[in-house]
């Protein structure tokens, strides 16, 4: 494959002749649910991927750039999944007279 730069994938994607595919078998990590890898015309996976919050095209080839900088994208991207707040009610009497509220805030593929 020749060199290409990150308007060349843009373009392809936005005419269908890349697509998006899911992440690598291996990766593990929470974060990795924020990227998109892609893939040619041909299926053959290419050495970038999306971020899915802010659409912003990275490098990433697991054996010569790792996944170091998609993490920090991720911690540092602009654009962070809504946070939704999670409330646990506890009784803590078998009358129910007494109610705790437990509030905490959790968002979809943070670790």
């Amino acid at each position: 494959m020749s060199v290409i730069d990150k308007d060349s994938i843009k373009k392809k994607l936005d005419s269908g002749e890349f697509k998006s595919c899911d992440k690598p078998t291996g990766a593990s990590a929470g974060w990795w649910q924020s990227f998109k890898r892609m893939q040619d015309g041909k299926e053959n996976i290419i050495p970038f991927v999306t971020c899915i919050q802010c659409k912003t095209i990275l490098s990433y080839d697991a054996h010569k750039t790792g996944s170091k900088t998609l993490k920090l994208h991720y911690e540092n991207c602009k654009i962070r999944p809504v946070i939704a707040p999670k409330i646990t009610t506890h009784f803590t009497s078998q009358k129910y007279d007494k109610v705790s509220i437990h509030c905490e805030y959790w968002s979809y593929g943070h670790e």
